[in-house]
């Protein structure tokens, strides 16, 4: 699987053509700002691949998506109606202010080295 596969089945979620369970718990990743349904949109992008895993499990598919994104976030979602999930402005700068320690406390340690 590579980005260009996650990629293409990320459009497909977004358009709709991708089926996922609607609950409370679902375990979403996040890219560009959406939450996406984690085991759907990789069993889909490895099908693209032709690399089909009827055995994935959620463990197996963050695995697959460290492999392709240099970052991965990821949680338990709530999905109503095959919807998914935008992060608000206020998540946004959350998740920028997250990242940017996370970068300062990496900067930091190589300087010590």
């Amino acid at each position: 699987m590579t980005l260009e596969h996650l990629e293409e089945a990320i459009r497909e979620c977004n358009t709709g053509d991708l089926a996922f369970n609607n609950r409370g718990d679902l375990q979403c990743f996040l890219y560009k700002n959406r939450w996406y349904p984690m085991i759907a949109v990789v069993k889909r992008a490895l099908e693209i691949a032709n690399q089909p895993d009827p055995n994935l499990n959620s463990r197996n598919a963050l695995f697959k998506l460290f492999s392709v994104l240099t970052y991965v976030r990821y949680q338990n979602i709530e999905v109503e109606n095959n919807q998914l999930v935008d992060l608000t402005d206020h998540e946004r700068l959350n998740e920028i202010n997250y990242l940017m320690r996370i970068i300062s406390q990496i900067t930091e340690e190589n300087q010590e080295v």
